[in-house]
């Protein structure tokens, strides 16, 4: 006990000659923290970060996403190299988690608080738990906090929860179904409990030190070099929105990690500002309205209000497209400016939005309200004239990556890409993707996958990359109709090729109000499976489905939460249920998870499918004004509680028309 206390004391001294930065320094879980050891601190809501880091004997791939001020969720990677994968396999283990902290609302003696869980519904190797309490004076910044499972420090003590429950006493080091279940028997439990501190301290804006106890429990899981010092230090540099950071880990070991992070609450991907120049006829206020990427099709005027339609899909929200036509309209010559203006916006031939604006107090355009306009007996005051078809076509470089294979940890290539959308008339277009390899080492995915149950839909995903390298692919070749009636039905039909691996005929539909917090969706697909090739060819397996759903979001914190219900690609029936948290700017962090009718021990691993999507603009790593892109990560490639891949989403379309 002297020793625990001598030890104890030591430790606060060393925080007082240590300190702080600001948090964002990712500790080796992915979390913000110090090396090892976890702060009480987020990040700020939309942000997200790459971490990647190695040490002996594991190196590990991590993003961090941060949807509210309070919560970071974390997936991993890792590649245990002391460790054998198995099976037969000449290959070092491989390893995925999930890992989340959540911030206390209120201070707790006057220190930041917050609870996590490391490697939550995983294999259980790296699964920890802890309550921690962080502060900051000035430059410094310390932590103390209580660690469960695989966090373990020299200062233990009894589990102080066994008094509670004895349960709490039983910990097992096994994992449950094979991992990737939620195992509440295990948080929180084990027979000791751990203190851990951290600190860090600023000595430039660039460069800060770290010194914490080591937290991490040796032999029952993962076999770490001895221990040589019961104390962990680094040190971190610091440049714009990228870290690298040295440490000594136990007393004999290094340790590097590199992370980039951005917050995109602030991003705008229609950046251009209003101009000042004021406009006199309805063609200029078509020119002004093209510089925003909003389409003007016509003017429309009774004798008090003036209706303007537009169309557009590069908004992710109907207020700033309200606003510009707003701004612009109400220039115009007084005879043509009336005391209301209607904005009628248009998506794909799709009329989404109808809503009256007041020009007299020059109401704001939020204060939505919503109106079925006397358009019938209204004037045509300009109207413009649609030259069909349209094409827009676009080449890019890509990088396409397959993480924590069997055969290794990374596969990846870089390939060229062309993108074209043929707008035939209102409502109908082809889009097609087309890719060619410029260069990939896929055709090392040679391992097969361990089930395919109940059919092979997606566990054969490593043929079609193996045919990557044989020359031109086609990703995508469809015709689609698009079809709204009273602003409120909406339908998308679409025949041909819709993603690698599936092609057929389908219907989406989609109910939603104006003004409605809830909408209801439904689809209808005859799919068939291509062959590997990705060319003209498909396989005999085919299946027709079924699925409906409804959405509801909840206003004051901008969640939508998705249950759908239904058969899914390989013919197994359930639901997929799924909160996500959505910016007016299009940025989304999502979680979801899958129940089908397939036995646990059929599905394996995780008796159910989860996993998390992200959209953000990932260009913005060098120019913050580009296009968003889509993440989607399970921890697994498994048949049942597969989807189709969509090129358009009607229900995200017209979610993203109607953000309230």
């Amino acid at each position: 006990m002297q020793f625990q206390i001598n030890k104890i004391k030591s430790l606060f001294i060393l925080l007082l000659i240590s300190g702080s930065l600001y948090s964002s320094s990712y500790n080796s879980f992915g979390m913000l923290g110090y090396i090892n050891t976890p702060s009480a601190f987020n990040n700020k809501e939309s942000s997200l970060a790459l971490i990647l880091s190695r040490n002996i004997p594991d190196r590990k791939y991590m993003v961090t996403a941060s949807p509210f001020d309070w919560l970071d969720a974390n997936i991993f990677y890792a590649d245990i190299t002391n460790r054998r994968y198995g099976g037969g396999f000449a290959q070092t283990y491989k390893d995925k988690g999930f890992s989340f902290k959540i911030t206390f609302p209120n201070k707790i003696m006057g220190h930041h608080a917050a609870i996590g869980i490391n490697d939550i519904a995983g294999t259980g190797l790296y699964s920890s738990e802890y309550l921690v309490l962080s502060n900051e004076i000035k430059k410094f910044e310390y932590s103390i906090g209580l660690g469960w499972g695989e966090y373990e420090t020299d200062i233990n003590f009894k589990n102080p929860l066994t008094f509670i429950d004895d349960n709490f006493n039983k910990r097992s080091i096994s994992f449950k179904d094979e991992g990737g279940t939620v195992d509440l028997n295990n948080y929180f439990s084990g027979k000791t409990t751990s203190i851990f501190f951290g600190s860090s301290y600023k000595v430039s804006d660039t460069v800060k030190l770290f010194l914490e106890t080591d937290p991490t429990k040796y032999g029952e899981k993962i076999i770490h070099p001895e221990k040589k010092s019961h104390f962990n230090i680094g040190v971190e540099y610091h440049s714009k929105n990228i870290s690298i950071k040295s440490s000594l880990i136990r007393g004999n070991k290094l340790q590097l990690q590199l992370s980039f992070e951005d917050n995109f609450l602030d991003f705008n991907p229609n950046p251009k500002k209003k101009t000042q120049k004021k406009i006199s006829t309805p063609s200029e206020l078509q020119i002004a309205l093209s510089q925003h990427n909003i389409g003007l099709k016509e003017i429309r005027k009774t004798d008090e209000k003036i209706i303007v339609s537009a169309r557009q899909n590069s908004y992710y929200n109907q207020y700033e497209v309200n606003d510009l036509i707003y701004f612009y309209t109400s220039q115009l010559k007084k005879d043509f400016v009336p005391s209301e203006i209607i904005v009628k916006q248009f998506y794909n031939g799709m009329e989404t939005n109808s809503t009256a604006h007041k020009t007299l107090y020059g109401q704001e355009t939020k204060k939505e309200i919503f109106t079925n306009s006397d358009y019938e007996n209204s004037t045509p005051l300009y109207l413009l004239k649609e030259n069909f078809p349209y094409i827009h076509t676009s080449f890019s470089p890509r990088i396409r990556n397959y993480i924590a294979s069997r055969e290794a940890m990374y596969h990846g290539g870089l390939f060229l890409e062309n993108d074209t959308e043929i707008i035939i008339n209102n409502g109908l277009f082809i889009k097609s993707n087309f890719k060619f390899s410029i260069y990939d080492n896929f055709s090392k995915l040679v391992i097969p996958p361990v089930d395919t149950y109940p059919a092979q839909v997606r566990s054969d995903l490593k043929d079609y990359y193996n045919n990557f390298e044989k020359g031109l692919t086609i990703g995508r070749l469809e015709l689609n109709y698009l079809k709204s009636f009273d602003r409120k039905h909406f339908f998308r039909t679409s025949i041909g090729i819709f993603e690698e691996m599936f092609g057929g005929a389908g219907i989406d539909y989609v109910y939603h109000r104006e003004g409605s917090l809830v909408s209801f969706f439904g689809e209808s697909y005859f799919i068939k499976k291509r062959q590997p090739r990705m060319l003209f060819s498909f396989k005999d397996y085919s299946n027709k489905f079924l699925r409906v759903g409804t959405q509801i979001r909840e206003p004051s914190s901008g969640v939508d939460f998705n249950l759908s219900y239904g058969e899914y690609l390989a013919g197994d029936v359930g639901y997929t249920f799924e909160a996500k948290k959505r910016f007016s700017n299009g940025v989304i962090f999502s979680a979801f998870f899958t129940r089908t009718d397939v036995s646990k021990e059929l599905f394996g691993e995780g008796s159910f499918d989860k996993g998390i999507k992200v959209r953000f603009p990932i260009r913005s790593l060098f120019n913050r004004n580009k296009n968003l892109a889509f993440y989607e990560w399970h921890p697994l490639t498994k048949d049942p509680g597969a989807l189709l891949l969509k090129s358009i989403d009607l229900q995200e379309v017209i979610s993203r028309q109607r953000y309230y």
